[in-house]
C-alpha cells in the first residue's frame, strides 16, 4: 500500500477529457488535487482491477481515513463495460468488497463523535459536499450495499 504522496509520483495526471468531466461535475482543480485523481489508459485499468475493462479511465484513490495509505482504487471507465446487461458506470477491482470513500479532509473529524457526518452515493458527490465543507463519506452506488439476495 501506499499513501497520497506515493501516488503523487507515479501517475498521469489527468486527461483534458477527464479534467472537463470533473469540472463539469462541480470539482474545483484543489478539489481534484487533493483527491489524488488521475488518469489512466487501459493497462493500467487492467492491472488496478485485476480484469481488462478494455478501456481507460479516471482513477479514483480510496484513502485509510487515518494513515493516508491507498487501500482501494476505483475507475470510471471512458467506456463502460456492459455487466449483467448494464454498463458498469465505476468499477471495483475483482473480489474486493465494498469501502466507504472518506473525502481528502476525512482525517481532522472521522473519530470525533460529536461531529455530524452525512453520507451521500458516489466519490464525486462526496468531494463536492468536501469543497464546499461539508463532512461527508461516500457510499458505493445505490445497489453497491445490497446482498446478493
Amino acid at each position: 500500500m501506499h499513501t497520497a504522496s506515493d501516488n503523487q509520483s507515479h501517475v498521469s495526471p489527468l486527461s483534458d477529457v477527464h479534467l472537463q468531466h470533473l469540472h463539469e461535475r462541480g470539482l474545483t482543480d484543489a478539489t481534484i488535487a487533493a483527491a489524488s485523481l488521475w488518469s489512466a489508459d487501459a493497462r493500467q485499468v487492467a492491472d488496478l482491477l485485476d480484469f481488462d475493462a478494455k478501456s481507460g479511465g479516471i482513477v479514483i484513490p480510496y484513502f485509510h481515513p487515518f494513515t493516508g495509505e491507498v487501500v482501494l482504487s476505483r475507475v470510471r471507465p471512458d467506456h463502460p463495460p456492459i455487466i449483467n446487461g448494464k454498463p458498469a458506470k465505476y468499477l471495483s477491482p475483482k473480489g474486493v468488497g465494498n469501502r466507504v470513500y472518506f473525502p481528502p479532509s476525512a482525517r481532522e473529524w472521522i473519530g470525533d463523535p460529536s461531529v455530524p457526518i452525512g453520507i451521500t452515493e458516489g466519490e464525486f458527490k462526496t468531494l463536492w459536499a468536501y469543497q464546499v465543507g461539508l463532512r461527508y463519506v461516500g457510499l458505493i452506488g445505490v445497489w453497491g450495499w445490497k446482498g446478493k439476495k
